[in-house]
């Protein structure tokens, strides 16, 4: 009896449940500090600031598991491709969110490139919505970021998440939220890097996020963050190596808990050390 409480709640709610697939940034590094991802350049791009996707060198593809021990059915996978180009680079992944009760499905596709100081990225998400008993919704987001490098120290980035405000409903009540994230990237020294970002939802309050990235070690990188309104703490760390980057990450929630994320990228083309 108790699996079925999700459904409940799930139904009970509503419409307000598809705004989770509003919001799909995930990757270990970008949780680690935050989900301060406004001005980061990795793969996970893909699913932060579509920008950051310009600065992929090389063919390379991931894949990331977010496991809530308490919250089962809140659960989150990822994988991701990364295809650079002449004039830029391609992401393509997908997500998944949930369990056979409730899940979500999102297909993202993104282009990035970088002209003088600023890249620009556009992307492209088809979400899938199932509620056991209820049947399917799709639609398709868009999204469009930039990350502009003032200095060598110095990085502003902006993105705006559905743009378009896909419909919930027929008659477009009710949408998928607009969330807009506004960060800055401040490199303190080689081995320190320090993020700073606010997130506003077009119907909520702004949520301030900020995180430090510090390398100590050529190979090893710690990681820390937080958010305020809601407020939450967040930690990790990183591994490089030639072929392949490994990154954990935790979330710290008064209410629900500890929830842990692991990443695997894996590049087809050493990098250079």
């Amino acid at each position: 009896m108790l699996k079925y409480i999700p459904v409940v709640y799930f139904v009970c709610t509503g419409i307000a449940l598809f705004s989770q697939s509003a919001n799909t940034l995930i990757g270990s590094r970008a949780q680690a500090l935050g989900y301060s991802s406004a001005c980061l350049y990795d793969e996970w791009s893909l699913f932060n600031n579509a920008a950051g996707v310009a600065n992929i060198k090389h063919l390379a593809a991931g894949f990331t598991y977010e496991a809530n021990p308490g919250f089962s059915y809140f659960n989150r996978a990822a994988f991701v491709t990364s295809i650079p180009i002449k004039f830029g680079a391609f992401g393509v992944g997908a997500q998944r969110f949930g369990d056979h009760l409730y899940n979500e499905h999102v297909v993202s596709t993104a282009f990035a490139s970088t002209f003088g100081l600023a890249s620009i990225g556009v992307k492209i998400n088809y979400i899938q919505y199932h509620v056991e008993g209820s049947g399917n919704k799709s639609l398709f987001s868009f999204n469009f970021g930039g990350i502009a490098k003032l200095t060598d120290q110095l990085s502003v980035g902006a993105h705006i998440i559905n743009i378009n405000q896909g419909k919930l409903t027929e008659d477009g009540i009710d949408r998928i939220p607009t969330i807009l994230q506004v960060g800055i990237a401040f490199k303190a020294f080689t081995k320190l890097t320090v993020v700073t970002e606010v997130q506003k939802d077009l119907e909520y309050d702004a949520l301030w996020k900020g995180g430090i990235e510090y390398q100590p070690f050529k190979k090893f990188l710690f990681r820390t963050g937080f958010n305020i309104h809601p407020d939450a703490a967040f930690a990790g760390f990183g591994a490089r190596f030639q072929k392949m980057h490994l990154d954990y990450a935790a979330t710290f929630l008064r209410r629900a808990g500890v929830s842990h994320q692991a990443s695997i990228i894996y590049h087809f083309r050493a990098a250079k050390e």
